[in-house]
């Protein structure tokens, strides 16, 4: 390799006008890609987007309309009054209307038509065995007589002329069956209308719900519609407070939280490297160090604007990893002291260490490329990319215009300079971290919450468990996902799966199926209704009959009549909606797909071990359904990361253990390049085991680079005890310290993502660094005496 990379060096050394031209080409270029460069702190980049169910699942809990909502309630205190709540509501509604939402209500729609008549026309499709109960006792003329008497009062009352008309054409109330259903679909219990508006039964609070057009995906958007909600909130009546709740403000969380630890972050690196300059890197060449990881970011963000556009923000949050890495090949050059002071000698010297450890850690980081999270994609592009772009840089760039520090002789070799009191303390040392990091290690548990994946904004927990509290949505609910080739195939799915639940969970689920049946239940419904009436005539006659004793006119009641001798009607979810209820239908009847293809219905079911445990894999692919709930996406969400960590961790293994044998050969070469990216890992696992800190995506990509970053401390530890090298020990050191500077600075990130990462590679160098100067060298004591 050594031979390769000197010759390589010497025939664009001979040229170096064109090296220039290179690098002129390629500064320019970059420049030019950067210039047009877009960035989101988009949430959905932390997502899976492969075909695996829990991308799946969570796809479709992002297409869910309460994604897009937005929930705000005024509260009052003081002097206050409910009916200034309610014009304060309305205002504040007023106000936000064109300002991002695509809809805005703080008062239930007016019924359409004649409301309670098309209530009463959808009895039939329902009439099942429980509505026949309800009008079987009509047969006794005395029930009728009771309840024409009832019917008679409200006339009397001021709301008469209204009644009176629905009256005529229901008699015997049949819609307050259906009425009594609707609640069915009650999303909040405690919803009241008082004052005009959506208010508590205290009349303490109002709701406004605003509807937005994307809910997690366009973080521009939300920042903005929470600025506004900001603005609208200050400006509200002394005495009125608000407080407001939805995805698209956890998008706008996450948003804040990464624009300013990328700013957070990079400061802290840049005051860290110059630290460390100035402690160990005392010379004007320091510039041209420093270019190293300039043209490596450049590399890395170029290639990622390449692939994708818009990128995320958080692939350059890890921009600090970038330059803690990529500066440790200008540090070896500058520090190796080979033989020669020439630039070939420097490359003779320095050329095998740095080319295996830039080839392990790409090799190991790419394979990032094939996860099905689109961040971690990217973050594998951005530092494969721009660890390559900084080998070029170091082996044919820096040669030219660094020098590196003055050959001063061989150093006593590491491992003669250990006596064995120092050598029993650090194997001593290195024993008592193996049992406790194993300890640590074993407490080790995985990440089984989504919601861990984003910001924890304190504010929005306690606003979503306020609006719980007085709305009365409940706990946590599952989500049944019924699919068909048409609505009411959607429909029938979703009946099915509910009459196989026990009574208690069917009485405790939110269903379009309770009140718009699936097309074969109507008409055996109907077959019900056309048979009750035709064994129960006399209950016709008897309503005319004792409607006249009771001051009716014979033709009152002819509606009614009309109504039970007429063919029933198919009663479809569009009835609702032409009802008024088009907001509450769409929380179950999801829209079309864009091709046509097929209906999707949504039902809400308590998430409970029962539930979870009916829906197995088998009953979901014999009911056509599918169960999605935050229990289950936890289970997903581990079972992924268990196998994507062994996997990763597996392939990584392999691939470094296949360079390092075609390079390194012999075993206890490779042996020694192995045992700081171990004792790096075992540190990573017993720092989140001691933390209660789950296993994470990031800490897998964590992992991954502990292993290509730790190996490379071996690498060059190995190669200068083999070779005498000067000034490695020294590269090592203040590399460790780049390093450590960009992974540390993620810790004081307030994203989980970038915090992960930055726990877990910090936590695992902090060990492989010492590990690699300490430890390594003993393995070779025998050998060299």
């Amino acid at each position: 390799m050594r031979s390769v990379v000197v010759a390589a060096y010497s025939a664009v050394a001979s040229r170096k006008w064109i090296l220039l031209c290179l690098m002129l080409g390629i500064t320019l270029g970059c420049g030019l890609v950067l210039s047009h460069l877009k960035l989101e702190e988009n949430i959905a980049f932390l997502l899976p987007d492969d075909r695996s169910r829990l991308s799946e699942d969570l796809q479709t809990l992002q297409s869910l309309p309460q994604q897009r909502s937005i929930l705000i309630t005024l509260g009052r205190s003081g002097n206050v009054t409910a009916d200034e709540l309610a014009q304060a509501t309305i205002r504040m509604a007023s106000a936000l209307e064109g300002k991002g939402f695509t809809s805005v209500s703080c008062k239930p729609d007016l019924p359409r038509g004649n409301f309670f008549i098309t209530m009463r026309n959808m009895v039939p499709g329902l009439f099942d065995q429980a509505l026949e109960q309800r009008l079987a006792p009509f047969a006794d003329p005395s029930r009728v007589v009771t309840q024409l008497g009832a019917q008679k009062r409200r006339l009397g009352g001021m709301e008469g002329l209204m009644l009176a008309p629905v009256v005529a054409a229901d008699p015997l109330d049949m819609h307050a069956d259906v009425l009594r259903r609707m609640q069915r679909l009650a999303v909040m219990k405690n919803l009241r209308v008082r004052h005009g508006v959506y208010m508590t039964e205290d009349e303490q609070h109002s709701l406004i719900v605003a509807q937005t057009s994307d809910g997690l995906s366009d973080s521009a958007s939300a920042i903005a519609l929470e600025k506004e909600l900001n603005v609208l909130a200050a400006g509200l009546p002394e005495g009125v407070t608000s407080t407001a709740f939805g995805s698209a403000l956890y998008t706008a969380a996450n948003a804040n939280a990464i624009i300013g630890d990328i700013t957070r972050t990079s400061i802290f690196t840049g005051i860290a490297l110059l630290l460390i300059i100035v402690c160990f890197l005392r010379t004007r060449q320091v510039f041209f160090l420093l270019l190293l990881p300039l043209f490596s970011y450049a590399m890395g963000a170029t290639a990622v604007a390449l692939q994708w556009s818009p990128a995320s923000a958080m692939t350059f949050g890890f921009g600090p990893v970038l330059i803690g890495m990529t500066i440790d090949f200008g540090l070896h050059f500058y520090f190796v002291r080979g033989r020669t002071a020439t630039p070939e000698g420097r490359i003779a010297a320095a050329a095998t260490p740095v080319v295996l450890s830039a080839l392990t850690t790409i090799g190991a980081f790419s394979l990032l490329l094939a996860s099905p999270v689109p961040a971690l994609r990217q973050l594998s592009l951005f530092i494969v990319a721009g660890l390559a772009g900084a080998l070029g840089l170091a082996l044919f760039v820096l040669p030219h215009v660094m020098r590196g520090v003055e050959d001063e002789g061989r150093d006593v070799p590491l491992q003669q300079a250990a006596s064995s009191r120092y050598r029993a303390c650090v194997l001593a040392m290195a024993g008592l971290f193996l049992v406790t990091a194993l300890w640590g290690a074993s407490r080790l548990t995985i990440q089984q919450h989504i919601r861990e994946m984003g910001i924890q904004s304190p504010a929005l927990q306690q606003a979503e468990r306020e609006i719980a509290t007085l709305w009365g949505t409940g706990s946590s609910r599952a989500i049944l996902l019924a699919q068909g080739r048409t609505e009411d195939m959607a429909l029938n799915a979703t009946s099915a799966a509910l009459a196989e639940l026990p009574e208690a969970i069917r009485n405790d689920t939110l269903s379009l199926s309770f009140l718009v049946p699936p097309q074969g239940v109507q008409q055996h419904n109907h077959a019900r209704w056309k048979a009750f009436w035709e064994a129960h005539p006399a209950i016709g006659d008897s309503v005319v009959q004792h409607g006249a004793e009771l001051g009716f006119s014979k033709t009152a009641f002819t509606p009614f009549l009309d109504f039970i001798r007429q063919e029933p009607a198919v009663l479809l979810p569009a009835t609702l909606t032409e009802m008024g209820f088009g907001n509450l239908v769409g929380y179950f009847d999801l829209p079309p797909n864009a091709d046509g293809s097929g209906r999707e219905m949504v039902s809400y079911l308590p998430d409970t071990p029962e539930v979870g445990a009916f829906f197995s894999d088998r009953t979901e692919s014999r009911l056509h359904v599918r169960l999605i709930s935050q229990t289950r996406l936890g289970e997903e969400l581990a079972k992924v990361l268990t196998g994507t960590f062994a996997t990763f961790v597996l392939y990584a293994l392999g691939v470094i253990c296949l360079i390092l044998v075609l390079v390194l050969r012999r075993p206890k070469r490779i042996l020694s390049a192995l045992l700081p990216p171990l004792f790096g890992l075992l540190a990573m696992g017993a720092v989140l085991g001691f933390t209660a800190r789950p296993l994470s995506l990031f800490s897998i990509a964590g992992a991954l680079l502990i292993l290509g970053h730790g190996v490379d401390y071996g690498v060059y530890i190995t190669h200068a005890i083999q070779h005498n090298s000067t000034g490695a020990p020294k590269a090592i050191l203040v590399s460790a310290l780049t390093s450590l500077a960009g992974f540390g600075s993620l810790l004081f990130a307030n994203h989980p993502a970038l915090f992960d990462m930055g726990l877990s590679v910090f936590s695992g160098l902090l060990v492989a660094m010492p590990c690699a100067l300490l430890l390594v060298p003993l393995l070779w004591r025998r050998e060299a005496a």
